[in-house]
């Protein structure tokens, strides 16, 4: 979304952020729009608020066979999770292809809590597969690339899923972030998020030169 890169100034305080973000952001010195004006950019940043997966908690009465009252405590999961989804880009306003994508994450950050440097719990469980696996996945998942990523496809995969995807040589990483990680994900990489504690995130695609080498 255009001038959400704003944003970007309180994520340079982590090392390494600088150098990160002057190669991989939309404008950066790998894409394809190297010093293109940020104001104008489609490929974001984008700056996401998340709360994490939580239970809500509601208690309820009712009373039994002697008229006693009875408390019964119910819990209603709230998920905080992006199905499999691969990053795409328009290329001609008719055409998308997949593309990468990169993000920078940082924790919610109450008074007296420990400072992002001291944080060691996980913010996000990622699952990302092979991008050899493409086009094979995207099949099995019945991936929709010309819907946004929160809707490309409507499964979620479990451990179960895995051992299945597994047993046909589908290749994947499991990984945990935490505050002040970076990632970048390539293109034709189809990932799951899945948030598990409340963070920040500023995202972006990036299109980079050797994709349109060819």
């Amino acid at each position: 979304k255009r001038g959400e890169w704003r944003a970007l100034p309180r994520a340079h305080t982590a090392d390494g952020a600088e150098s990160f973000f002057d190669v991989t952001l939309p404008w950066g010195s790998l894409s394809r729009y190297d010093g293109l004006d940020p104001a104008i950019s489609n490929d974001g940043p984008i700056f996401w608020v998340r709360p994490g997966e939580q239970f809500l908690q509601s208690t309820s009465g009712s009373r039994n066979h002697k008229g006693y009252r009875l408390l019964k405590n119910r819990e209603t999961l709230v998920p905080d999770r992006t199905t499999p989804h691969a990053d795409h880009s328009w290329e001609d306003g008719k055409t998308i292809a997949t593309t990468a994508a990169a993000a920078f994450l940082q924790t919610v950050e109450f008074p007296d809590a420990p400072t992002d440097a001291e944080q060691t719990h996980s913010l996000k469980d990622v699952i990302a597969f092979d991008a050899g696996n493409f086009y094979q996945l995207a099949e099995e998942l019945q991936l929709d690339l010309y819907e946004p990523p929160m809707t490309q496809c409507d499964i979620w995969i479990e451990d179960a899923k895995l051992n299945q995807l597994r047993e046909s040589n589908i290749k994947y990483a499991r990984l945990r972030l935490k505050a002040n990680d970076m990632y970048f994900i390539p293109r034709n990489v189809i990932h799951q998020f899945k948030t598990v504690a409340a963070c920040l995130s500023v995202a972006w695609h990036v299109r980079l030169k050797k994709y349109y080498d060819t």
